[in-house]
């Protein structure tokens, strides 16, 4: 049995003016409603949070969120396995104490909020990875790039149209998820976007791990600051893992629908 322990990862870069706010509501949220979460008081949770430069402008503010919540369990970590969420994410890991890993991202609060329902289905329905969709009802996307949305939804419908994969948000990077699992898989993602989540939940699924989704809103740059969206390269690395997962995922089901002819 795994214990009601998470490890909440945040990949930053110059989220002075968000964090502060994500660290207020992660603690009004996971320390003062147990009863309204149907936590006990054994539940735990650590903060790390990843910047890749140490002239990062969120440094200091992170300093200053530890003296300020000497109670909670905030570590900053430098990421020096090269540049990228990916490798933030890696790096965040690495240096987790519990077994269940949340990625989320510094400026959003609603990722936030789906947390015990992502939490209970590992923990009392025994799923193995649980990702965010905007795309079921009480899902949705607010603002950000037109194109982006657009791109984002009909590639999600696409793909599972075409693999009856058990999402329908595989490229978003709020997922939860047991340690484990990402140890166990081998991710080759160039360090563009959060193209790593979208292979990630591919290779799970090709090894047969038990994949779940909470829906949850998203606010593109919902405290302010610059999004990180470049067309060509994104749309190059998340189409590479598309088609890649097409592949095989249909290749792993002709392969089991022959067997199961042959004996």
């Amino acid at each position: 049995m795994i214990n009601k322990e998470l490890s909440i990862i945040i990949p930053v870069k110059d989220e002075n003016e968000s964090l502060p706010i994500l660290i207020s509501l992660i603690k009004l949220l996971l320390d003062y409603n147990y009863e309204v979460l149907d936590f006990n008081l054994n539940y735990k949770y650590e903060i790390i949070i990843v910047h890749d430069e140490y002239n990062d402008k969120t440094i200091p503010t992170v300093h200053k969120l530890q003296e300020k919540f000497s109670d909670m369990k905030i570590l900053l970590v430098h990421n020096n396995l090269g540049k990228g969420v990916i490798n933030a994410v890696k790096k965040g890991i690495e240096n987790s104490n519990y077994d269940i890993i949340l990625l989320t991202v510094a400026d959003e609060i609603f990722p936030i909020v789906a947390i015990p329902k992502m939490l209970n289905l590992i923990l009392y329905k025994d799923y193995d990875l649980v990702s965010g969709t905007r795309y079921l009802p009480g899902g949705k996307t607010i603002g950000g790039s037109i194109i982006e949305r657009i791109l984002s939804k009909i590639a999600n419908k696409l793909f599972k149209i075409l693999t009856n994969f058990p999402l329908t948000d595989s490229t978003t990077g709020i997922k939860m998820f047991k340690k484990q699992l990402f140890q166990n898989i081998s991710l080759k993602s160039n360090p563009v976007g959060w193209a790593f989540a979208y292979e990630l939940v591919i290779k799970a699924h090709l090894e047969n791990y038990k994949l779940g989704e909470v829906p949850y809103k998203m606010i593109n740059r919902l405290f302010g600051g610059t999004s990180s969206f470049e067309f060509f390269s994104w749309v190059k690395e998340y189409s590479k893992w598309f088609f890649w997962g097409v592949v095989k995922i249909r290749m792993k089901k002709r392969k089991y629908f022959n067997n199961k002819i042959n004996n």
